[in-house]
């Protein structure tokens, strides 16, 4: 029974280790960096489709 008990512990000890790796401040501005380039690739992609139908429109 023992033995068991232990095992979670350490399993508990290692995923908040892990929490807290993942969630240093560098990592974090990495990740709204990556963020904020899948976005505009996003809008761009959105952008580039739009435009024909948007300039066969106006003339």
């Amino acid at each position: 029974m023992s033995f068991g008990k232990n095992k979670t512990i350490i399993k508990l000890e290692m995923i908040k280790h892990k929490a807290r790796k993942e969630f240093t401040v560098s990592n974090l501005y990495s990740k709204i960096k990556i963020m904020k380039k899948k976005t505009i690739a996003i809008i761009q992609c959105i952008l580039y489709l739009i435009a024909p139908l948007y300039s066969s429109s106006v003339m």
